[in-house]
């Protein structure tokens, strides 16, 4: 049995299907992940050629980017003299992620609005409104940007998740 060292990274489609490929023999094939979604993010395949290899599974829609970019948040109803700083820490064309400080307000789906600079050449200051899906630990919010609201604005910076 031969095993590859390296883990491989797939998108699940939005069939709800993964579409891998061994690296030794290069043969495809396509798996239904239903039953995975909940329990696991990593499996083990066993390929008919004996090659063994890790799969990471990623249930995102879009690829997201660490980054660090400095900014400011704020309830979508309220002025924006009550917007607060913030760190944008991951970017995609479907979402964010923000760090907070000392704020204990922020609750699953409020509605937000978040306004940043990219470190890049534009510099443009960005602003979106996103649904916060989860609240995690050390004050990380994820977002959802709202696509109706943002009116496709995400070309800003689609170039720069390339």
């Amino acid at each position: 049995m031969r095993t590859a060292n390296l883990s491989q990274k797939y998108f699940v489609n939005k069939n709800s299907q993964l579409a891998i490929q061994c690296l030794a023999c290069k043969k495809s094939r396509t798996l239904p992940i239903e039953i995975l979604k909940e329990k696991q993010h990593t499996i083990k395949v066993k390929c008919p050629c004996n090659n063994t290899f890790m799969v990471d599974i990623e249930f995102r829609k879009h690829y997201r980017k660490k980054v660090n970019f400095i900014g400011g948040y704020r309830l979508s109803n309220a002025p924006v003299g009550d917007t607060k700083d913030c760190t944008v820490t991951d970017l995609s064309l479907g979402g964010l992620s923000i760090k907070i400080i000392n704020d204990e307000t922020i609750k699953e789906f409020d509605e937000l609005i978040v306004i940043f600079s990219q470190d890049d050449q534009s510099n443009n200051e960005i602003e979106r409104k996103i649904k916060v899906l989860h609240v995690g630990q050390e004050k990380k919010v994820g977002g959802e940007f709202m696509e109706s609201e943002n009116n496709g604005k995400d070309n800003e910076f689609s170039f720069y998740l390339l």
